[in-house]
């Protein structure tokens, strides 16, 4: 029997809205994890990509991830990893943390190339009790526009290398499919395109559980923490945290492994539902003080009386909570969402006359520019916004 943990979207390093506890939460959750899976006994643990939330994380992600590795290690369990997009540097010629750890410690293997033009840097090999499985890696591409041609590339290469092997194929890669994503900016991979061969496919960057059949069984484990509020629906579906995989069985057979992670909740509606809904929310126990998202409508004349009630309801009993206050704003003649919003790309997108791709386009310049210490990290982010140039110019009336 052989048995693997697939975990991904670790982002170890991410302090969510700049809270250190959130940042201690995914030390915590990768830690338990680690336990969990050492406990089930597997016998490899994958990590499909976006280890770290930044390609220069900080000391205690480093540290965390070589404690758990190294724990891992002792007891004979290698840690397979890929890079996902946040785990590589943008400067060409750089080293990313996940090479530079596989370089430092056997207990972590490195399977995707060591670059985003090797196909794999090696195979890893797992066999017990007379079961062998083969694992092959392939790293994230940068966002850029003829992305999906170069996954079909690699794919075809990998296709051709797994044909000569015996024993069971799982493949390892951190990439959008499509259908599975919402946004209209990243280009997504066609399922048919995943090269055929493969038992199981362990992919990550989708940050919601996900386990599909198609040329094999396809498995998203999601993130291991809620990352977003987009993710809070689903977290109350389908819980957080990692899959562990029977790769002895004709098909893999996928176990779900539930993390206690802290809680989130959205509250949508007028001033005094979302008041009522929060009081009721608040009854209950937690193990640790909820985070909630706000959606309220008002008038304008009603937001100082509502903060104030809701500053006394939320006080000392959540870690944060973040208010999205809509009313009517004539100047604008939309939605008027003060402070923080949860559609930047939509209020952009109408207030300045240009299409969400452009608008996506111009965010994610932005936020690779606050993030890197150097422009020419940014790219392929500068690359993108130079293709929707046109389309910006002419809104802005110019030549």
């Amino acid at each position: 029997m052989v048995l693997a943990a697939h975990l991904a979207d670790t982002h170890l390093g991410y302090a969510q809205y700049r809270l250190w506890e959130r940042e201690d939460d995914l030390y915590e959750l990768f830690s338990t994890a680690y336990e969990e899976a050492l406990r089930e006994r597997v016998n490899v643990i994958v990590i499909s990509g976006d280890v770290f939330h930044t390609p220069r994380p900080p000391n205690r992600a480093i540290l965390t991830f070589y404690q758990q590795v190294r724990r891992a290690g002792e007891k004979g369990v290698k840690t397979l990893v890929v890079a996902g997009e946040h785990d590589q540097l943008k400067r060409r010629g750089d080293v990313h943390p996940l090479l530079m750890l596989s370089q430092i410690t056997s207990d972590v293997v490195f399977i995707g190339g060591t670059d985003a033009n090797t196909v794999i840097s090696q195979r890893y090999v797992v066999e017990s009790n007379g079961s062998r499985a083969l694992f092959y890696g392939v790293n994230a591409f940068p966002r850029v526009m003829d992305r999906v041609e170069r996954y079909k590339a690699i794919f075809e290469q990998v296709q051709a290398a797994v044909a000569k092997e015996s024993g069971r194929k799982v493949l390892v890669a951190h990439l959008p499919i499509e259908g599975l994503m919402s946004t209209n900016i990243e280009p997504s991979v066609p399922v048919d395109s995943l090269p055929s061969g493969f038992d199981y496919y362990a992919l990550g960057h989708l940050h919601i559980r996900h386990i599909s059949r198609n040329k094999g069984v396809l498995g998203y484990p999601g993130s291991l923490d809620i990352l977003s509020r987009q993710e809070v629906d689903e977290w109350r579906r389908s819980g957080k945290g990692f899959y562990i995989v029977d790769l002895s069985r004709e098909e893999p057979e996928i176990k779900k492994v539930d993390l206690d992670v802290r809680p989130q909740f959205v509250v949508e509606g007028g001033k005094n539902d979302v008041l009522r809904e929060l009081g009721e929310l608040l009854r209950a126990v937690y193990r640790k003080q909820p985070i909630v998202h706000i959606k309220v409508s008002l008038k304008k004349n009603e937001e100082p009386e509502f903060r104030d009630k809701l500053e006394n309801l939320l006080r000392k009993k959540v870690l944060d909570y973040r208010l999205e206050v809509h009313r009517e704003d004539p100047k604008l003649g939309v939605a008027h969402v003060p402070g923080e919003s949860w559609s930047e790309a939509g209020v952009i997108s109408r207030v300045y006359g240009i299409s969400e791709k452009a608008a996506l386009a111009l965010i994610r310049l932005k936020d690779c520019l606050s993030s890197r210490s150097q422009p020419d990290e940014c790219e392929n982010e500068i690359r993108d916004v130079l293709l929707v140039k046109d389309e910006i110019q002419k809104a802005q009336g110019g030549a």
